[in-house]
């Protein structure tokens, strides 16, 4: 290992110069001393033996340089000599330095910010063993449980599918199952007083935790005899919840907890890391055998029909799994062909499973937000290289005013390509401190950026390694960006020119094509915002179809509170009743969920006297209200009537329809008195009778269309088996004036009808309203906020490259103002100079921005992605800005005295 060796001694010269540098002193008079005697031993006189001497040893200096050339790293050496230079240099220009670290903290920073949150969201993997081996039966983040007929992709299995799945899996060492979606549940320490409390819950199969590789942070995890009917009920806390619920009190393990008025025992605490496969970190799982009693609802595995699970497996070593799908999607259509119900052929033949790599789990966040961070990441990337430009031109100024040092190190032999090292080791000096700043200004932007694009407090958006490496990244890419294009004009400097400083004009080339650059990055941000804020105008606008300024909205939840099925039309009858009590009210109603809530609840029907048709083609949205529903919510009934409190138990089914189902449906037809059933084929048991039609409200989305839906009524739910699992979840209120002064009297009204029932939240729905289009609103805020700060330094740009033209031009302005021009022609001279450079970045912005907002086009509403107010807008804004920008240096241009710009030097 001669060269570690080498290395090492070479390591240990150049940190300890200083010591052999007196050895090498030392040794050298040594030999000079036994020159000079030998040369007196010759002879010599004293002063002729020395002389001697010198002339035979040589220069010391070169010695000491041939040395240390030869034990040293005299790479390093220098590149530390640059360092400690190029800081020097910095130190003298603080104005300089400041503004170019503050500026390039900005764009790095920004950059930071939107990669930690892509980190956090997108690129996050499982935190279990080996999770590459992971193989997701479907990716869709879509939660909660769909019965009836299946077809396409499927997202989601029965107990039926599991089971064959694990019993055939071929590809796979292994399968297990969890629920799609999760439980509200409601929670109490046996024996404790009190109300219980919320949580949420996660049914799992036994084999969970084991397939996933984890251990328990306290007791023990399920295990498959956990998960058998007869079973002993048993839980798992999640540790956050553990850690925030009971103080992470180890006494928990082996206590009975109440759930849904179930007990379980505790048995242990999942891992500290462990986020669940969908991200969203339950407070508690339980095993899957005991969903009859968590969900309070029929038993599922005893209905092939019934699908709320997903299914994730390990792949077998040398399985691809283009092999195991193919596998898997032979199985699937082998598990219809046998199935009683028997799907038609062409649904068999549609229906297929998508496998997806399972290491990044299922993710809601993921699947919402992905592209909304793609593009905010894509905004903070042409911000940053407005910054660079905006630095260079910076240094192409700076590097201006030392030619001459330059020129002289030149001359003085320094060479081209040290000299370009030396520049670009200044400009990544730069780089590190805005990096480091640009590390403060993340940690501050990541908090705010989850919060305005996610709102999710689970996602922790932190500064860890993953990310600090990409700052270092981002900084010396930034360096080298705007570095190399001022370190090589200035390392290619007429030495002549610029020792004699002769002083011509000089031709900005680079400097204005950085500025034209700087304002066609800034046309593309302000393009893009624009259309952002438009599309947010045009969602806040539209029709709604319900009355949103005087509706109020309180959340309850039956099953929690005891009440099953049969008793629940006396419930709702008795709410409604106090409530209209109230001063102020004008009608009161139930429904299962209120308009913009998120929740959707579909399934696929048959017409009485039609044919059946494919699955997918008859899909409706369907909801579960109270008597004077549409009266409470604002919606007009176009034909026949509302749900009524005539429409009970023991009555015939009733249902009303919105205007998209009628005319989808029955076009062309009086739909009043046509009867459907939900699933297929047409079941007259369960078949509902349209009492009337509504018009169209904005139920689920401010941005689709309006979809096919009927409403129910929830007092007859006992007896349709099709909505049995169904509980109205909302009192909705309308009333006179402002839904704030009566919000705090409802709750107390339902406490007086129901001790018992949760009243879990409490919602205004124009505030709802406006929550669902917070998206939106944080898109167009945030994109016009880095808009204005590309604009911002698209013009400081302007300004900067105008003001250092004027400078440089001084003489000349003043040769012409003393020849007899008007100042009025001199601005005017330096203002079109500006302007060529401004319209040029124009034409070249709106160009770019036609090609590339076609990204953000599905994004949009109301509006196409080449916009022309838009475009007509942002360009006119953007000309008068700039315009605005150059008009300061062009007037101080109009100053100029010609005796002094003639004595200019």
């Amino acid at each position: 290992m001669t060269w570690l060796r080498m290395l090492a001694m070479r390591l240990r010269a150049m940190f300890a110069k200083p010591e052999m540098d007196r050895a090498l002193d030392e040794e050298l008079q040594s030999h000079f001393d036994m020159l000079v005697e030998q040369n007196i031993g010759r002879g010599m006189p004293r002063e002729e033996a020395q002389r001697a001497a010198r002339l035979e040893l040589g220069g010391a200096d070169q010695i000491r340089e041939l040395v240390h050339d030869q034990r040293g790293l005299p790479l390093l050496e220098s590149l530390w000599q640059d360092v400690r230079y190029g800081a020097r240099m910095l130190r003298k220009s603080p104005g300089f330095t400041t503004v170019a670290v503050l500026t390039l903290a900005l764009g790095i920073g920004a950059n930071t910010a939107v990669f930690s949150l892509i980190d956090a969201v997108p690129l996050r993997t499982l935190s279990v063993a080996s999770p590459h081996e992971l193989v997701l039966f479907s990716d869709s983040p879509a939660g909660g449980s769909g019965s009836g007929t299946q077809t396409g992709r499927w997202n989601v299995f029965s107990n039926e599918n599991y089971s064959y799945f694990r019993a055939h899996g071929a590809s796979f060492t292994e399968l297990c199952a969890f629920e799609s979606g999760w439980n509200d549940l409601q929670i109490r320490v046996a024996g404790a007083a009190g109300r219980p409390d919320g949580a949420h819950g996660r049914l799992v199969t036994g084999n969970f935790f084991s397939f996933l590789g984890l251990s328990a942070s306290a007791g023990r995890l399920f295990t498959p005899d956990d998960d058998r009917l007869g079973a002993p009920p048993t839980v798992v806390l999640n540790y956050p919840y553990w850690v925030r619920k009971f103080h992470a009190d180890p006494s928990m393990l082996g206590k009975v907890l109440e759930i849904n008025g179930v007990a379980f025992t505790v048995i242990g605490v999942g891992p500290r890391t462990f986020l669940d496969v969908k991200f969203d970190r339950p407070d508690l799982w339980l095993p899957l055998v005991f969903q009859p009693q968590v969900m309070s609802d029929k038993i599922y595995s005893e209905d092939p029909q019934e699908y709320w699970l997903n299914i994730i497996a390990r792949l077998k070593r040398g399985v691809t799994l283009r092999q195991a799908q193919t596998v898997v999607n032979g199985q699937l259509k082998q598990i219809l062909l046998t199935q009683a119900h028997r799907e038609t052929a062409q649904e068999i033949a549609d229906s297929y499973i998508q496998l997806a790599p399972g290491a990044y789990g299922i993710s809601y966040l993921r699947a919402t937000y992905s592209e909304a961070l793609r593009v905010l990441a894509a905004i903070v990337a042409i911000v940053l290289l407005i910054v660079c430009a905006n630095v260079a031109n910076l240094l192409l100024s700076r590097s201006s005013a030392r030619q001459q040092e330059i020129s002289i190190r030149l001359v003085l032999g320094a060479s081209r390509s040290r000299l370009l090292r030396q520049l670009l080791t200044e400009s990544l000096l730069l780089a590190v401190l805005g990096g480091a700043l640009g590390i403060l200004v993340a940690r501050w932007g990541s908090q705010l950026l989850t919060s305005l694009v996610l709102r999710d407090p689970s996602v922790n958006a932190s500064i860890d390694g993953h990310v600090l490496l990409f700052t270092a990244g981002v900084s010396m890419l930034a360096g080298t960006l705007f570095g190399l294009v001022p370190a090589l004009r200035s390392s290619r400097a007429d030495l002549v020119t610029q020792v004699n400083r002769a002083g011509p004009r000089l031709r900005f080339g680079v400097t204005n094509a950085l500025v034209v650059f700087q304002i066609a990055a800034s046309v593309v941000l302000l393009i893009g915002a624009g259309l952002f804020l438009r599309t947010l105008r045009k969602l806040a606008g539209q029709e709604l179809g319900f009355d949103e300024d005087h509706l109020l909205v309180v959340r309850i939840d039956p099953q929690a509170g005891g009440y099953d099925p049969v008793q629940t039309p006396g419930l709702y009858q008795a709410l409604i009743d106090r409530v209209e009590e109230l001063q102020g009210v004008v009608s009161a109603t139930v429904a299962f969920s209120e308009p913009l809530s998120g929740s959707s609840w579909t399934s696929n029907f048959s017409i009485e006297g039609l044919p059946p048709r494919p699955a997918r083609e008859v899909i409706v949205h369907k909801e579960l209200v109270g008597p004077h529903y549409f009266q409470t919510e604002g919606i007009p009934i176009l034909l026949g009537r509302d749900i009524g409190p005539q429409d009970r138990l023991g009555t015939s089914l009733v249902t009303v329809i919105n205007k998209t189902m009628a005319r989808e449906f029955f076009p062309g037809v009086n739909p009043i008195g046509k009867r459907f059933s939900l699933g297929s084929p047409f079941n007259s048991k369960e078949a509902m009778t349209i009492v009337g039609v509504a018009a169209d409200a904005r139920y689920y989305s401010l941005r689709d269309p309006v979809p096919p839906m009927e409403f129910c009524a929830a007092f007859q739910v006992p007896q349709a088996n099709s909505h049995s699992s169904a509980y109205a979840r909302a009192v909705e209120v309308r009333v006179t004036g402002n839904p704030k002064a009566i919000a705090t009297e409802i709750p107390s009204a339902i406490a007086q009808v129901a001790a018992s029932l949760p009243v879990t939240r409490v919602t205004i729905l124009k505030e709802q309203v406006s929550d669902s289009l917070w998206q939106n609103r944080s898109a167009a805020q945030l994109s016009s906020a880095f808009a204005i700060l590309a604009l911002l330094l698209a013009c400081i740009g302007v300004y900067g490259t105008t003001a250092h033209s004027v400078s440089r031009r001084t003489r000349e302005i003043g040769i012409r103002i003393a020849l007899g021009a008007q100042r009025s022609t001199v601005l005017v001279l330096i203002t079109k100079e500006c302007l060529i450079l401004v319209t040029t970045g124009l034409v070249i912005g709106a160009s770019a921005a036609l090609a590339t907002t076609k990204i953000i086009a599905n994004q949009l509403f109301g509006i196409r992605a080449n916009d022309p107010m838009t475009f007509v807008s942002v360009s006119g804004l953007l000309l008068l800005v700039a315009l605005a920008a150059c008009y300061i240096p062009a007037r101080r241009a109009t100053r100029v005295d010609p005796m002094v710009a003639l004595r200019y030097e």
